[in-house]
């Protein structure tokens, strides 16, 4: 009897394109390069900002070229890379994101007018992260 043990995805990166911005910048987060025998199913972004144990989902995709709008503080990334059989691999990018905030209510227009589901989950998590401090 043969087991195959599926291994996670490996020897690839993820970048930032920039590593100051505001709560509008749209930040682009890529990932490439991840070897495995299996397909890549998604990429997951996460952020916390003084304790790694708290992290917060901020995006998901099934692509690995994609953009963001993160909340404001000095963030910490990191992207799980997750194959076809489920199988994750994390990668920490960059050191500290800087993000700026503005106005709450200049949120409240924006999310009125954005159909994106991913972008709607972002604008709620920075009103949310600006009701909480």
């Amino acid at each position: 009897l043969n087991l195959k043990i599926n291994s996670k995805p490996s020897n690839g990166t993820c970048s930032i394109d920039q590593i100051n911005g505001t709560i509008e910048t749209l930040f682009q987060i890529k990932c490439f390069n991840w070897q495995i025998e299996e397909n890549i199913k998604d990429y997951s972004l996460f952020y916390w900002s003084k304790d790694p144990t708290k992290q917060t989902i901020v995006a998901f995709s099934p692509i690995s070229n994609f953009t963001v709008r993160l909340p404001s503080g000095n963030l910490h990334l990191l992207v799980q890379i997750r194959d076809l059989m489920n199988s994750i691999a994390e990668f920490n990018i960059s050191s500290t994101i800087s993000v700026t905030s503005k106005e709450t209510k200049d949120f409240f227009v924006e999310l009125r007018e954005n159909h994106d589901q991913n972008s709607i989950g972002q604008i709620i998590s920075s009103i949310s992260q600006q009701l909480n401090q």
